[in-house]
C-alpha cells in the first residue's frame, strides 16, 4: 500500500467519495487515508479543522494527495487568478519520467 503525502486543501470543493487517477487522489477528510495522517500528525489534524467561509461558517475541506510510489513527480506549482482566491487557483501537475 503507497504513502500519502498531502498536497494541497482545497476548501470549496467537499468531496462524497474520492477519485483517484494514476498516483493522485482527491480525497474527502473522511477518507481511510487522510485519517490515517491526520492520526499521525495532530497539526495536520488541526489545520483540516480550521477552514471557515468569511462569514466564520465552518467548511470542510477536500485532500489532494499524491502517492510515494508515483514515478518521475517532476513538478508541482499553483497560480492564484486574483487578489485573495483560495478558492481560485489553477493547479499545474506533472507527473511523468525524470531526466
Amino acid at each position: 500500500m503507497p504513502t500519502w503525502i498531502p498536497m494541497f486543501a482545497l476548501p470549496g470543493i467537499e468531496m462524497r467519495r474520492s477519485i483517484e487517477v494514476n498516483g493522485f487522489a482527491l480525497a474527502s477528510i473522511h477518507d481511510e487515508r487522510v485519517q490515517e495522517l491526520a492520526d499521525q500528525h495532530p497539526n495536520f489534524k488541526e489545520f483540516l479543522g480550521r477552514f471557515t467561509t468569511e462569514f466564520g461558517q465552518p467548511l470542510v475541506p477536500s485532500i489532494l494527495s499524491a502517492a510515494t510510489r508515483l514515478p518521475g513527480l517532476t513538478a508541482v506549482s499553483m497560480r492564484s487568478q486574483g487578489f485573495e482566491t483560495s478558492s481560485r487557483c489553477a493547479l499545474f501537475l506533472k507527473a511523468g519520467p525524470a531526466f
